[in-house]
């Protein structure tokens, strides 16, 4: 799993300039990044993923991580 907000630092973008891109509003996106965004809705990090060209799973999803 990556984190969101590495994967964004990754392509280059700003808050701003993902929520632009993903439709998704900014606070969203930083919630995320602080991994307080239990209750986010799936479409919308299918939005941020799409405009970052990760899959979901790569972004969001918690597996073996040490």
């Amino acid at each position: 799993m990556m984190n969101l907000k590495v994967a964004r630092v990754i392509k280059g973008f700003t808050q701003e300039r993902l929520a632009e891109k993903s439709g998704v509003c900014r606070t969203i996106i930083s919630r995320l990044e602080q991994n307080k965004g239990d209750n986010i809705k799936n479409d919308t990090k299918n939005k941020i993923a799409d405009a970052l060209n990760f899959t979901v799973d790569e972004l969001f999803n918690k597996d073996d991580e040490g």
